[in-house]
């Protein structure tokens, strides 16, 4: 990782507020932050600053390339299902 990069992510984590912009979970050192495009670059997202989020591990693999309100609504549902008691791990 280049020194700009680092520069992007302490900028993004610093806005952010330590936590995962999809699922608000907080980062420790043990669960560090993964780089996400919001807009992915295959849908024609850059690699600028303003197009940058931080993303816990599981969210960014879920997001993938999804367009990011496709994946927001996919997470608002999940969180629903989870919080209603929906969801089983069986």
């Amino acid at each position: 990782m280049g020194i700009p990069d680092r520069r992007r992510k302490l900028a993004a984590l610093l806005e952010q507020r330590k936590r995962c912009v999809y699922c608000t979970r907080k980062f420790y050192c043990w669960r560090p932050p993964t780089i996400d495009h919001f807009v992915p670059r295959q849908l024609g997202g850059s690699h600028k600053l303003k197009n940058l989020v931080l993303a816990c591990g599981r969210c960014n693999t879920l997001k993938s390339g999804h367009p990011p309100g496709v994946f927001l609504l996919f997470m608002q549902l999940l969180l629903r299902s989870h919080a209603a008691g929906e969801l089983h791990y069986d």
